[in-house]
């Protein structure tokens, strides 16, 4: 954008000076100037008697790129490619255009065959690796140049994270240097196929409502993505082409890294993973005090399920935040969820609605829960819990 004052019609009247809210007018020499504090909104241009403040919205030329989506495949520490790399290739392999091609993205030491099967699998139809010794070790600067550099060389369409700790620390970096858009935490991808743009949805205003996002000026569209949002399938590729790259001497000859890893150790946590869990029993404010959620979760260890949890009983301090499930906890896609007292904010649906089989007791037959719910009970939760077994056995 730019924006700019035609002096020969600006009669320094100041009306543009009290209408701006940014400060970001000064009349100098009975004429208006504006400065660096200026947000393009525009209140100048419609308020201004003259017609004299233009406001230009340039259309910018999208550079030459081969339609390609690429998926950065993470790793964890045992060497395996993580599951929310792989549904992501599903996702794009689903959703991708005729014409161009799901790549998976590697950056780090040697990746086993079987992982790279893994990768094909899960709907992948190339892997380029970028592979050294130098880069066996998670490292932002490092990871984001050569990032940087590869992405310059092949110019991929989209550029698709999953939103983990590495995710959300990689991709806004790489998005910087590359001046372009990043939709952070998305839960639903989808293309438009006429305009080729990728839609990114994610919650917006605390969850209140749902944005689609687009970004149709710049590329490689960039976007992180809920872990569990997706399920992997899998896929028969013809033709599948794995490109190895090693280390460009130009990341050799010179140290990015601004640490040394000296040793790693596993966190410690009282409870599993949820994400990682075949059956949930997670309890809302419907609960009604900390000796009910002990309750459940006493029933939850009868058969072998994990427990969980939404907001209101993370901020009561019944249960800790690792057990929160939705928008501002993490996102899971058990077989089967049991929703314990949970009315069924947009916030916690997020979070659950991936699940294979949602069962949801609440009190209140209203509750926007039994909307997504497979099996809704209206009832009390004491009540209920002890026949629940039962229809878990039948889901």
């Amino acid at each position: 954008m730019k924006i700019y004052v035609l002096d020969e019609l600006c009669n320094g009247c100041k009306l543009c000076l009290k209408k701006c809210k940014f400060n970001a007018i000064e009349i100098i020499n009975h004429k208006a100037k504006i400065n660096s504090n200026c947000t393009y909104c525009g209140i100048c241009v419609e308020n201004c008697p003259k017609k004299a403040i233009i406001l230009e919205i340039l259309e910018e030329k999208i550079g030459e790129t081969q339609g390609d989506i690429w998926i950065y495949l993470e790793k964890s520490y045992s060497g395996a490619v993580i599951e929310p790399s792989l549904e992501l290739l599903t996702r794009a392999r689903e959703i991708k255009k005729k014409n161009s091609n799901v790549t998976g993205i590697y950056v780090g030491n040697e990746l086993e065959n079987l992982e790279i099967n893994k990768v094909m699998e899960a709907g992948a139809e190339g892997l380029i690796r970028v592979q050294d010794s130098q880069l066996s070790n998670y490292d932002v600067i490092l990871y984001s140049k050569v990032l940087n550099w590869l992405i310059n060389e092949k110019k991929p369409s989209t550029f698709l994270f999953p939103a983990t700790e590495i995710g959300r620390d990689l991709a806004p970096r790489l998005a910087t240097m590359l001046g372009t858009g990043l939709t952070a935490d998305c839960t639903e991808l989808s293309i438009d196929l006429q305009t080729g743009l990728l839609i990114q949805t994610r919650p917006a205003f605390g969850g209140d409502l749902m944005a689609s996002i687009i970004c149709p000026n710049k590329r490689p569209q960039m976007a992180t993505v809920r872990p569990h949002s997706y399920k992997v399938s899998n896929f028969s590729t013809n033709n599948f082409y794995d490109e190895l790259i090693l280390l460009p001497d130009q990341f050799k000859l010179r140290n990015y890294s601004t640490f040394k890893l000296i040793n790693r150790k596993p966190i410690e946590t009282v409870f599993p993973k949820i994400e990682n869990e075949k059956i949930l029993v997670s309890v809302g404010r419907g609960i009604g005090s900390k000796e009910n959620v002990d309750v459940v979760y006493d029933f939850a260890k009868t058969i072998g399920a994990g427990i969980a949890c939404s907001r209101p009983i993370v901020d009561n301090g019944w249960l800790p935040h690792e057990l929160q499930v939705g928008l501002s906890g993490k996102v899971v896609a058990p077989k089967i969820y049991i929703a314990l007292g949970i009315s069924g904010s947009i916030q916690h649906i997020v979070g659950m609605q991936s699940s294979e089989y949602i069962i949801a007791v609440n009190k209140d037959q209203f509750a926007p829960i039994f909307k997504i719910a497979h099996l809704g009970i209206v009832g009390d939760i004491k009540k209920v819990l002890p026949k629940l077994p039962k229809l878990i056995s039948k889901a």
